[in-house]
């Protein structure tokens, strides 16, 4: 998400780019290394450009690993049911993933 009200990711500025790539790279670096490698869907939840200026929107990009196997609710409503608690999996992911493993001479790895 921005730190800036940006509701149109099209209207993304060049210089932040980098930024967003850099980031985007880091979590999904950080998923690879704690969760070995899951299957993942990520999506960028973006406004209409004539909805832009619209005050209380704003884009964020929604990365959700696939960890469990789908059920009946899952199939049937199409909301996927996440059994653990968000503080727990951010702790985790967070404990011991090596920045030096992510910057190696300058360059980012995966």
């Amino acid at each position: 998400m921005p730190k800036q009200h940006q509701a149109d990711f099209g209207s993304i500025a060049e210089e932040e780019k980098p930024y967003f790539a850099l980031i985007l790279k880091h979590v999904l670096f950080k998923l690879y290394k704690k969760l070995q490698s899951p299957d993942y869907n990520h999506v960028i939840k973006t406004a209409h450009r004539y909805k832009a200026e619209e005050p209380q929107v704003h884009w964020y990009c929604q990365i959700q690993p696939r960890l469990t196997t789908r059920a009946g609710f899952e199939m049937g409503s199409g909301i996927s049911i996440n059994p653990s608690l968000p503080e727990a999996d951010a702790d985790f992911l967070n404990a011991s993933v090596e920045e030096e493993e992510f910057l190696r001479n300058g360059e980012f790895i995966i």
